[in-house]
């Protein structure tokens, strides 16, 4: 269930509280149940002073200094985390690590025709099973932290990443709702959420 003892309350805003409290209010029970099929998520621009040292740490110095970056504060049904919006070398970026600073995974934005045709066809093949009408809003190339380290990942450019994240406004149920899908590199599905809110006080959509 939601940790609120991790959230500093004198950092939260009106709007965090508001969505702390719809968070609390779903009981545990429902939070389980938002976990496999949900994604809820408020997020706010906070310094880098307030970041943990252990992520700043962790992001290679040529990096971290180049391009126009913002931080975020994240809360969602999972918890809380620290979030790295940054662009460099024209390529948008998002780096997240969990509350103690420990690197969770990097995200690189992308069109969806930048996939090869046939990771594109798998893919929409598999919407077409999903949804009756959709519209694909936003890729990510996504890596995840748990096998490699954020410089080695950095390091390595066009490098294989482990998943594919789609933003997907789609018609199912009889009615139109945004979705969150995760695919594997070979174009599975391995998560589907639905995203029933999403509050954003000052977030920067690069």
């Amino acid at each position: 269930m939601f940790d609120v003892k991790t959230i500093d309350m004198q950092q939260v805003d009106i709007k965090s509280i508001l969505s702390i409290l719809i968070l609390i209010f779903l009981g545990s029970e429902c939070v389980v149940k938002a976990q496999q099929v949900y994604k809820y998520e408020h997020e706010t621009g906070i310094a880098a002073h307030k970041v943990p040292d252990k992520a700043i740490a962790q992001i290679p110095t040529d990096f971290y200094e180049k391009g126009k970056k913002h931080w975020y504060k994240e809360w969602s049904l999972e918890g809380m985390s620290y979030e790295l919006k940054t662009r460099v070398a024209k390529i948008n970026y998002s780096i997240e690590f969990d509350s103690n600073g420990v690197f969770q995974d990097i995200e690189q934005k992308i069109k969806f025709t930048d996939l090869t045709p046939a990771l594109q066809e798998n893919i929409n093949a598999k919407l077409k099973v999903l949804y009756k009408s959709y519209k694909i809003q936003k890729t990510e190339m996504q890596w995840i932290g748990k096998e490699q380290s954020l410089e080695k990942i950095l390091a390595q450019k066009n490098s294989q990443p482990d998943n594919y994240e789609l933003i997907v406004k789609a018609f199912k149920a009889g009615r139109h709702a945004q979705f969150e899908l995760l695919f594997d590199a070979n174009g599975k599905i391995i998560q589907e959420r639905e995203i029933i809110e999403q509050i954003n006080s000052d977030n920067l959509d690069f």
